[in-house]
């Protein structure tokens, strides 16, 4: 029953000094947050844990010792067993026997959560000796995640400044402190969009524009799509490469780039769930002179390039949905260019921000402010600048590559008319499918 899934599952790794952080952190974190735990805990491989039976008194929700299948249920904690690796097979435990991986215990897991979960997978690195865990917060802000770990309060440093000094850490708190944070999140959610909870990773439906293929069409290509992951950074296709196959994004966020020969470049578009990345293969051009870059992780469906030229060439009403899309992505590169020369960078940046908005399920936007420089083609410096006085203003929140957008309201306020002119064209593009 999908009521029972949880929004977010939450990878807790510790060894030495975290019994007390588990404490503290359960204590403070309310019953029914709609996520599921899972402590990974460094112990001898000899010892009988008795970790559940102790965290069962600091917190209300049910703490259980997972087996091989078992599903994962929101507001439930889990704890791993003991001489044991455990990971995440979509959404059931996998419990591997005896240990094989002493001293990557936390790896192991957190890297099976990404891969399972992606932007629905977070990690918390507390007290504990060693590296174990780094690798783990790596995958999972690849794969549009997040990571926390404790503060200077931890115990045994080790763990946790390992993994900060990875750069892969979005926020360094207090355990007693992290709870309060893990709801905030849950509830930056976009209003009026897919509560985290119904955010499945096997919805092709997520992408608007298969949700708007006439039945028929989908009754013809859901078969054919494939689930794909996208990293943060991978190449889609590069300027020139001849195109194979086409991506219709969910959870993911795609950049078109023009790279200049000098190294600089200028984003021409953005496609998250709006649309699809490949529009010259069904347009007859097969390849184009821009470049296709995962910006955000997520995930994509992707479908064979010749397969939807079969379908397009049908001249039905799937044609006619591609064609619009068209239309509205041609609106937006075209704005693009006139606001990059005509407008200032605060104006450019929350152009920048209000379309990923968007185009992704919730109000964060993980975007290094490197990322924005080379997005906006302007020097670091001025996207500083730029996006402090968004902070000052209370517009946004920006804590290590994570914007969250607090009032949309100021935001397109302070935005020149170029993101106007593009949502309007769109929406009208949306309403003419609705009407036929």
């Amino acid at each position: 029953m999908k009521t029972v899934n949880p929004n977010f599952v939450v990878g807790i790794g510790g060894s030495a000094g975290a019994l007390t952080a588990y404490k503290a952190f359960f204590e403070e974190l309310p019953a029914t947050t709609g996520m599921a735990f899972v402590v990974i805990f460094q112990m001898n491989p000899a010892a009988d844990s008795q970790l559940a039976s102790v965290l069962s008194r600091h917190t209300k929700m049910p703490v259980i010792v997972p087996t091989t299948g078992m599903p994962i249920r929101k507001n439930h904690v889990y704890v791993i067993p003991s001489n044991a690796d455990l990971c995440i097979d979509r959404d059931t435990f996998k419990v591997i026997s005896p240990c094989t991986n002493k001293g990557n215990v936390v790896d192991l897991f957190l890297v099976s959560l990404a891969e399972a979960l992606g932007p629905r997978a977070i990690a918390i690195i507390l007290s504990g000796h060693g590296h174990d865990g780094t690798a783990g917060c790596k995958r999972i802000k690849a794969m549009g995640g997040t990571t926390f770990t404790q503060d200077r309060s931890a115990e045994v440093a080790g763990m946790a400044a390992s993994a900060q000094a990875s750069g892969n850490v979005d926020f360094v708190l207090p355990e007693g402190k992290i709870p309060a944070e893990l709801q905030r999140l849950a509830r930056s959610a976009k209003p009026g969009g897919p509560h985290p909870g119904a955010f499945e990773t096997n919805a092709p439906q997520q992408n608007q524009l298969i949700a708007a293929f006439p039945a028929a069409v989908k009754d013809r290509l859901l078969p054919e799509l494939e689930l794909v992951a996208l990293p943060v950074g991978k190449a889609l296709y590069d300027s020139g490469e001849i195109l194979r196959d086409v991506y219709f994004p969910t959870t993911s966020l795609i950049s078109l780039l023009y790279v200049m020969g000098n190294g600089q470049s200028s984003e021409l578009a953005v496609v998250g769930n709006d649309g699809l990345i490949g529009v010259a293969l069904f347009m007859g051009g097969e390849s184009t002179s821009s470049t296709a870059v995962v910006q955000i992780a997520g995930y994509a469906y992707r479908l064979s390039g010749q397969r939807l030229k079969d379908e397009f060439n049908l001249h039905g009403a799937m044609m006619l949905s591609l064609l619009r899309y068209t239309q509205a992505l041609i609106t937006q590169m075209t704005q693009t260019a006139a606001c990059n020369l005509h407008h200032s960078i605060d104006q450019r940046l929350c152009r920048c921000l209000l379309l990923r908005l968007d185009r992704l399920p919730s109000a964060r936007v993980i975007m290094t402010q490197e990322m924005l420089s080379y997005i906006l083609g302007v020097r670091r410096e001025g996207v500083t600048e730029a996006a402090g006085r968004l902070l000052k203003l209370g517009v946004i929140e920006y804590v290590r590559g994570q914007i969250t957008v607090l009032d949309r309201s100021t935001l397109e306020k302070l935005s020149c008319e170029c993101y106007a002119v593009v949502k309007t064209e769109s929406d009208r593009l949306v309403a003419i499918h609705h009407e036929l």
